[in-house]
């Protein structure tokens, strides 16, 4: 599934020709990774009264690094919180992103992570 997000990311950029093309389309699956990872721990505690904070306890594997892209969660005080940073800032990927229980993605634009005071992607 996660290859096939960012196949479709990748294809609608134009066969990802370019290195800028090849780097949106890494961060568009990240933003996709972190939706869903969000959800599947809104569910998870929905169903169990409190966050998970790990990957396989979730039932998800984690992301792949070869997809441009590492995933680090953790529990935070009442949520959880995920951050994907790019392996290689400017060249996998231009932003970090960060979610937690709310489900909103924030974003930062510099090498620093991107964390629950960073803007929101608009």
């Amino acid at each position: 599934m996660r290859m096939l997000l960012l196949s479709a990311a990748c294809g609608l950029l134009i066969g990802c020709q370019s290195e800028e093309s090849l780097r949106l389309a890494h961060e568009i699956g990240a933003i996709q990774e972190l939706k869903a990872i969000s959800a599947a721990e809104v569910q998870y505690y929905s169903q169990k009264g409190h966050y998970s904070g790990d990957f396989h306890e979730l039932g998800i594997s984690a992301p792949d690094p070869a997809n441009g892209y590492t995933y680090r969660m953790a529990l935070a005080q009442g949520g959880f919180e995920i951050r994907a940073m790019p392996v290689e800032f400017g060249k996998t990927g231009s932003r970090s992103f960060f979610s937690d229980q709310t489900m909103v993605i924030r974003q930062s634009k510099t090498s620093d992570p991107a964390n629950a005071d960073s803007p929101v992607i608009e």
